[in-house]
């Protein structure tokens, strides 16, 4: 379990005892197994600019292991993607992972790159997530389809409310679909608007 102690966007170095959401995200990734992530109240925004790797370096949050993340409620606890890129990318791999987000809010993702066959300007997911008492919003593609959440795998959302993202005109007419959530797989909606 990783309790974060800053809001700061680092990759803190080893033996640090400063924890930030990237960095708890870091050890998670490499650590086999299921982990959790305490988010405190406080509005992390992503600042280490760059889009289009799955490593988590830079741009958005990759989860790349199963994983839960929780915040403090959406009204106190806020990812916020600084418009650099996404916010969460949940990409596909050789094991099947699950990603649970608890109470909080996703938002101010913007996914620029109108040659990706992937949306979701909030959350791409390609395994399978969970959201519960979460808020997706002000998040935008450009391009692609899922303005606030692309899933092309499971996707359950209890307690939710998806508003106010969007889907940029440009590139390709039949790929733009899906302002809130563009579901290329199951999902599962329950008292969520």
């Amino acid at each position: 379990a990783y309790r974060v102690n800053t809001t700061a966007d680092i990759h803190p170095f080893p033996g640090s005892t400063t924890i930030s959401l990237r960095s708890a995200l870091d050890s998670a990734n490499k650590l086999a197994g299921e982990d959790s992530i305490s988010l405190p109240a406080g509005n992390y925004i992503l600042t280490i600019a760059g889009s289009g790797d799955d490593t988590n370096f830079f741009g958005d949050l990759d989860i790349l292991d199963s994983v839960t993340i929780t915040g403090a409620g959406p009204d106190k606890t806020i990812i916020d993607g600084g418009t650099i890129d996404r916010v969460i990318d949940i990409p596909i791999s050789s094991e099947n992972i699950s990603v649970v987000l608890n109470n909080l809010t996703i938002q101010n993702g913007k996914l620029t790159a109108t040659n990706s066959y992937l949306g979701g300007g909030g959350i791409c997911n390609r395994q399978t997530l969970t959201l519960n008492n979460v808020v997706v919003r002000n998040n935008s593609v450009a391009g692609a389809g899922g303005g606030g959440i692309q899933s092309d795998h499971e996707l359950t959302l209890k307690n939710v409310v998806v508003r106010a993202n969007r889907i940029d005109e440009v590139g390709d007419e039949n790929r733009r679909t899906g302002g809130g959530i563009l579901n290329n797989g199951s999902m599962v909606m329950t008292d969520s608007t």
